[in-house]
């Protein structure tokens, strides 16, 4: 059974996954009602999807490198230039003046 659904969640396209939705749902589905019910579903919800698991997965990733910054705080408060997360060397961000 665990190779089974290993096959479900590792298929590399839509179809494929379909296809090993079905051998499980023929070989396991009198024991295992509702994982077959589940499965099946997943597969509709997904289905209907524009973006595949993989492409949510790497739009996350490209986020985080946003939010790990903690360690470079204290360069941007000591006026730092950071572009997409690389920093500029020889320049300092501007400060704003007030006006007397």
């Amino acid at each position: 059974m665990k190779a089974a659904l290993h096959e479900v969640m590792y298929a590399e396209t839509r179809e494929q996954a379909r296809e090993a939705t079905q051998r499980f749902a023929i070989e396991y589905g009198a024991k295992y009602p509702k994982a077959v019910t589940t499965l099946e579903k997943d597969a509709t919800c997904c289905s209907r999807s524009s973006t595949s698991p993989p492409s949510t997965l790497d739009m996350a990733q490209a986020r985080w490198r946003r939010l790990d910054g903690a360690h470079l705080l204290p360069l941007v408060r000591a006026g730092i230039v950071f572009v997409d997360d690389v920093q500029q060397e020889g320049q300092r961000a501007k400060t704003r003046r007030k006006a007397a």
